[in-house]
């Protein structure tokens, strides 16, 4: 019984996840309702409250699955030989998917709640950073810096280096924000050698 009702909410969380994207490259976020969301997913209101405080909390949840979409594809590379390649993949994925839905972008910039979608999704990042770092040091990394700190530092400057690529016209290529990101992890130390 209990694995039925985890497919209903799989398939409810799909049917918004798909809709909302759908709606948002359509029209700017703001302009975007909670009935107008749940009648063209064919989900009732109350489905949906139930499992979102508002349209602010089901944003957060967006940014949660597109970021476990990107982790399930996910190549196999090696922690120890770059210990940072896990930030530079997710930066990577936004990258991809940010140029891929330009009008879903543009939807973003033009609302005017930019700045509050920006926090939501800053603060996604700085989570799964922190998980991050909390398996490494599960896994024996010693670190001289509090990981909360780390993840803020790291988060703030994958933010900021999103913001500025999806708001300046002569922009850098994906490519070369990569690898500005990597020279720029390669060259922060915060793990103690012992």
């Amino acid at each position: 019984m209990e694995k039925k009702t985890d497919l209903r909410i799989l398939k409810t969380h799909k049917a918004l996840y798909d809709t909302f994207l759908q709606m948002l490259n359509e029209k700017p976020f703001d302009e975007i309702t909670v009935n107008e969301l749940c009648e063209r997913a064919l989900v009732r209101r109350a489905t949906f409250y139930k499992h979102f405080a508002d349209k602010y909390d089901f944003f957060s949840f967006f940014i949660q699955k597109t970021r476990d979409s990107f982790i399930q594809t996910l190549a196999p590379y090696e922690k120890d030989a770059i210990p940072y390649s896990y930030y530079i993949y997710l930066f990577q994925m936004c990258l991809q998917f940010l140029n891929s839905h330009e009008r879903l972008v543009s939807h973003v910039l033009d609302s005017g709640v930019f700045s509050s979608l920006l926090e939501i999704f800053s603060e996604e990042i700085y989570k799964d950073i922190l998980l991050s770092l909390r398996e490494e040091e599960k896994n024996g990394t010693v670190f001289s810096i509090p990981i909360e700190m780390i993840a803020l530092f790291y988060s703030g400057g994958i933010i900021q280096m999103i913001r500025i690529w999806i708001t300046t016209p002569s922009r850098p290529s994906e490519e070369e924000l990569t690898a500005y990101l990597e020279k720029l992890l390669s060259s922060i130390h915060i793990t103690d050698e012992n």
